[in-house]
């Protein structure tokens, strides 16, 4: 009898402090997904994505030997593993030795969302991916005005509707951000000032060479050098440092996409390696659960097989083994594709958005894919050719979450 009244008076407190905060304990669902892939020949959110998800289509390729030639000239020390246990390092000497497959992005271009400002790739594939969730779920956005100097009123892009802004929050996940966008600044730099600035000094140094060499022989490779840089320096121009540098390599897409679409909750980034999608996804039902946010948009990507990241990202999985060197995998089942030590590979082209809506909303579901996959439920669950993600959170550290996609997704208080 004691038991059951203590039992009792535990369970009316736990009400009492669950209503005190306004935790929300019923259903959390889905309701909206858009998903894009890699591919050089497809577009990266092409309408038949899901299918090509559902029936397994491969979407690795070989890396084109310029590629593989750039990774053998950065003098790479890998560790080679035996078959017997044994491993010692050996240094890379030809592209036989480097990473040979990756799932590489295909068409794609913001302006096709009404974004002028080139963001970086990764933010740009993440602004895309939520815009295509919205769309999936029925969302509308709405054209938004600002005030100019004159005091009337012109378009500047899509939002929420009014009364979804003040309750909507966004998580934003992803590594490898802003890396393009310091590499090409950096690039250009250096080449405005060791190539396109010198070039007149090139011009001078090669006619005083043809005046003075007389052999022909000489005379046509100092030839070959000049009209090489003179090829290379004519298409640069001058340097200008750019102004928006900080927020294109600053981890803020989550301010960025929220300030586009006027979401006014909660924002933050989330970075935690391959499991950066499975915690994002575990804030926004926390968020959800606390009564911080009627709605939550989930968005993140990665390029890292782009061609300035694949030049450092991947030679650098290269330095630790972290590859496989057998280009006849793709010849063979996804599965074989990590069984043989191919992650990296697989892994290269990522970018995944979702969208998490609550209590009052109408579910729109998953247009493109079987109604099972926006279940009323806690446990709803989309399941990819690779992996399995679920809003359930993952074990802190685990793997695998979007691996091969660029995903979006809306979830739901029922």
């Amino acid at each position: 009898m004691l038991l059951n009244e203590f039992s009792k008076y535990k369970t009316e407190n736990e009400k009492k402090e669950f209503n005190k905060f306004g935790f929300y304990t019923g259903d959390i669902v889905v309701s909206g997904v858009s998903v894009g892939l890699p591919g050089t020949y497809r577009k990266v959110f092409d309408e038949d994505n899901f299918d090509a998800i559902i029936s397994g289509m491969n979407l690795i390729e070989t890396i084109p030997m310029r590629e593989k030639e750039k990774m053998v000239d950065k003098n790479i020390i890998s560790l080679d593993k035996r078959s017997d246990g044994s491993a010692s390092y050996k240094e890379i000497k030809n592209s036989d030795e480097v990473i040979q497959l990756a799932a590489r992005l295909g068409y794609f271009n913001i302006k096709d969302y009404g974004i002028d400002h080139d963001y970086g790739s990764v933010y740009n594939l993440a602004i895309a991916a939520g815009f295509e969730a919205l769309k999936d779920a029925k969302i509308p956005l709405v054209i938004k005005y600002k005030e100019t100097t004159t005091g009337t009123q012109m378009e500047d892009g899509y939002a929420l509707p009014k009364e979804m802004q003040d309750r909507t929050g966004v998580v934003f996940s992803s590594v490898f951000t802003g890396i393009d966008s310091i590499a090409e600044e950096i690039t250009h730099y250096y080449k405005d000032k060791f190539l396109r600035q010198p070039y007149e000094e090139f011009e001078k140094v090669y006619f005083f060479l043809m005046e003075k060499v007389q052999n022909e022989e000489s005379k046509k490779a100092v030839s070959d050098w000049y009209f090489t840089m003179r090829e290379k320096a004519k298409d640069i121009k001058p340097y200008q440092f750019k102004k928006n540098l900080l927020i294109d390599i600053a981890n803020i897409g989550s301010s960025i996409f929220a300030q586009l679409i006027q979401a006014k909750g909660s924002n933050i980034h989330v970075s935690a390696a391959c499991a950066s999608a499975t915690h994002a996804i575990g804030i926004a039902e926390d968020w959800i659960r606390t009564n911080h946010c009627d709605r939550v948009i989930v968005i993140g990507g990665e390029d890292a097989a782009s061609d300035i990241q694949l030049d450092w990202i991947v030679t650098a999985n290269g330095s630790g083994s972290a590859y496989t060197i057998n280009s006849g995998l793709l010849a063979v089942s996804g599965a074989a594709y990590r069984s043989e030590g191919a992650a990296v590979d697989v892994e290269m082209g990522i970018v995944n958005g979702i969208v998490f809506f609550t209590r009052h909303l109408v579910i729109a579901g998953v247009s493109r894919v079987d109604n099972r996959f926006a279940k009323h439920s806690r446990q709803a669950n989309f399941t990819s050719t690779h992996t399995v993600i679920s809003t359930e959170r993952a074990h802190p550290g685990a793997g695998g979450d979007f691996v091969t996609s660029h995903l979006g997704i809306i979830k739901c208080r029922g």
